[in-house]
């Protein structure tokens, strides 16, 4: 069963709603992966997906429709919000904010140049969800930091590489209340540190190493699925054995529902 958050809850936010997005391309034509991470109450919701032969600017636009037309599909409230797009595409930004689109969509999909605008496909989608609802565009530069830029960086890389998706992952996040005082009266789970964990689809998990030691080698990551489990299991306790132990100096042991 893929996990989807449901927007019914949006009645209770706040009107603005923060968007990032991201495409990538192996050879640009070739391999290509998208994503796009929408924080809304506390919580994310992280989607990505694949294509095995694209460009660049089809990846940076499907990322965009994608995420406008989950929003579009889910949220259950007719309140207006504010949807704001974090994206490093300058094309994506100048066309949007500097009227080509709207000038593309009124010539017929023929630019100033008379040549036909390429991915005309995406754009009209672009354009559709744009008439309907409230958004602005805020051009970010790529790896510079940002956070929530360099996750979706990495989600629509890991895409690209491996041909595989994610479906509307939600991670709750805690509020600056809760996080320090997690720093100061919490033990930090180990565990967690070491792995993030990302549902594929039913049948599949995508497994990535976040800690510097040699578990998994790489790529940082692991789809795990019915014809690798024992082993991934035989191997993670092996892992957890030699490299983490409790206060009384004893191996801790992986513990399973």
């Amino acid at each position: 069963m893929l996990l989807k958050a449901n927007l019914l809850f949006l009645k209770t936010m706040n009107d603005k709603i923060e968007i990032f997005t991201d495409g990538a391309c192996l050879g640009n034509p070739g391999a290509g992966g998208f994503a796009w991470i929408l924080l809304f109450d506390n919580k994310r919701v992280e989607h990505s997906e694949s294509e095995p032969k694209t460009t660049n600017n089809r990846m940076e636009l499907s990322a965009v429709v994608s995420v406008l037309s989950y929003f579009d599909e889910n949220k259950k409230s007719d309140k207006k919000y504010k949807l704001v797009i974090n994206t490093d595409s300058n094309l994506i930004v100048q066309a949007v904010t500097a009227g080509w689109l709207q000038f593309w969509a009124r010539n017929n999909w023929i630019k100033q140049d008379k040549k036909p605008v390429k991915n005309q496909d995406l754009w009209e989608k672009v354009y559709f969800l744009l008439n309907k609802y409230d958004v602005d565009f805020v051009w970010i530069k790529g790896h510079s930091g940002i956070e929530m830029n360099e996750i979706c960086d990495k989600l629509a890389r890991q895409a690209a590489t491996s041909q595989t998706s994610i479906y509307h992952q939600v991670i709750n996040l805690k509020k600056k209340s809760e996080q320090e005082s997690s720093k100061i009266n919490t033990k930090s789970d180990k565990t967690n540190d070491a792995f993030k964990f990302h549902l594929i689809d039913k049948e599949q998990l995508l497994i990535e190493q976040i800690i510097q030691k040699g578990f998994i080698k790489n790529p940082n990551s692991i789809v795990l699925n019915n014809s690798n489990i024992s082993e991934f299991q035989n191997k993670l306790n092996q892992f957890i054995n030699k490299y983490f132990k409790n206060d009384n100096g004893e191996n801790e042991k992986l513990q399973s529902k």
